[in-house]
């Protein structure tokens, strides 16, 4: 790492300010030389332009400007966090402007109103610092995240434009795009859209809209546990969990209410957190939903038979799928298919397959993920990748080692992952016979499993 870089990674972890074009230079380089893995020239000349100009741009010297930066993007290959950045940047200038004129955006005349100068400048500190770390690939800065989540806890108790709708679809696509990146990569836009919203929160006045904007800081807030706990980051995936379940409880939104406490038991057992508090987040979760048939009871019937079959209960488990199927069939509202929020035929098998390979019910493990296989879209790699563990891992518990590492190797290759898959691949270890443990083949998942990166 050059003095530069150095300088700037310093500084996102230690909290102090720097010049955010200084920051977004050195994010573009990071993604430059570690990403794209090509040279300035190179880069210079994909984006048709003189490569002394760019690297000014790296240095921070000069302002990239706004019209350059999509295609800034697509080159050096962020994957949305320039853009992320640079808007981020904007609304830092816009906001200083309009401090030194003495007006808000609304035209009143700041000495009227709750002076919140302090505030807005933390915020946005925290989460430039957040996005640089991300860009390096470095660790959370937890007291950048700390102060982002603090400012949401303080409005949880929309501008009255604020297009809900508009939100919802973005929600309902990060569904999608969890399912089909890399683990990690939607924490930089998850989060800035979660400070966002947080800003509208302090702002909106009429219920319809304040309900509305919680209803997406929870969900936002649950994906951003998803996220952290798919990549280990433990502390940060807990804050986001509790405020997602602060934020829908406030709504009183009673499906929301199950389906946060469900989505977190989930990643509570996939991480490795105690079982008790998984089973009291499913009970609680039954509980507010009062066994009312939506998609999220099934879901939690899905994790309470993961969760008997994990602790080796063979009638429970059987008990938890009996009353899953019942569950599945008694779903009112199918609603358009979302990989967060909805319980599809697909989603069912698999509910099936998992804790049925924990038991060794093997016969009724490969039918469920044969099913589930064939109703999975081509593109939700990380999904098709779990199956295949999950047929692994009953072949494991069917003493077929052979063929129970080679789907296992197959199905970690070229991808990092997630937590969901890090346990399984352990549990799949675990199943083997104790000399096939020593297999290199074995060894290589033991360490895969640890680590979440595949070679």
């Amino acid at each position: 790492m050059c003095e530069h870089d150095r300088e700037v990674a310093m500084s996102a972890q230690s909290g102090e300010s720097i010049d955010p074009n200084f920051i977004f230079g050195a994010v573009m380089r990071r993604w430059r030389e570690n990403d794209r893995k090509i040279g300035l020239r190179r880069a210079a000349d994909e984006l048709s332009m003189n490569f002394s100009h760019l690297a000014k741009w790296e240095r921070g010297e000069r302002p990239v400007p706004s019209d350059m930066i999509h295609k800034l993007d697509h080159v050096y290959a962020a994957d949305g966090l320039l853009i992320a950045l640079h808007n981020l940047m904007a609304r830092h200038d816009a906001l200083l402007a309009i401090s030194d004129s003495g007006y808000l955006s609304s035209g009143t005349f700041e000495g009227n109103l709750p002076h919140r100068e302090d505030d807005d400048t933390m915020e946005r500190r925290a989460l430039l610092q957040l996005l640089t770390a991300l860009g390096y690939g470095s660790a959370i800065p937890m007291s950048a995240l700390e102060t982002i989540f603090s400012h949401a806890e303080s409005v949880i108790g929309g501008h009255e434009n604020t297009n809900l709708e508009e939100w919802e679809e973005s929600v309902f696509e990060y569904g999608f795009l969890y399912v089909t990146r890399p683990p990690g990569s939607l924490i930089s836009s998850a989060t800035t859209d979660f400070v966002e919203i947080s800003r509208l929160l302090t702002i909106s006045q009429t219920p319809v809209m304040r309900s509305g904007l919680l209803r997406i800081s929870a969900q936002l807030a649950a994906l951003l546990g998803m996220e952290f706990s798919d990549i280990g980051e433990k502390n940060a995936s807990l804050r986001s969990w509790r405020l997602a379940r602060r934020a829908a409880d406030a709504t009183e939104d009673r499906e929301l209410r199950v389906w946060v406490r469900v989505r977190e038991a989930s990643y509570a057992f996939w991480t490795g957190r105690p079982g008790s508090i998984t089973s009291r987040l499913i009970d609680d979760a039954v509980q507010i939903g009062d066994r009312t048939p939506s998609a999220s009871l099934a879901r939690a019937l899905s994790v309470k038979a993961t969760v008997s079959a994990s602790g080796g209960d063979t009638e429970a488990t059987r008990t938890a799928l009996t009353d899953l199927q019942r569950a599945y069939e008694r779903i009112p509202d199918r609603r358009r298919e979302s990989p967060l929020w909805s319980f599809s035929e697909r989603r069912m098998h698999w509910g099936q397959a998992y804790p049925s390979a924990l038991i060794g019910d093997t016969t009724e493990a490969t039918k469920a993920v044969e099913r589930s296989l064939a109703l999975c879209p081509a593109d939700y790699r990380a999904d098709i990748a779990e199956l295949k563990l999950i047929q692994a891992l009953s072949l494991a518990h069917d003493r077929d080692v052979t063929t129970s590492l080679d789907i296992a190797t197959a199905a970690t290759e070229g991808q990092p992952l997630g937590a969901s898959r890090r346990r399984i691949l352990g549990q799949i270890v675990d199943a083997l016979p104790e000399k096939a443990r020593a297999l290199p083949a074995a060894r290589d998942l033991h360490v895969l499993a640890a680590s979440g990166q595949s070679a």
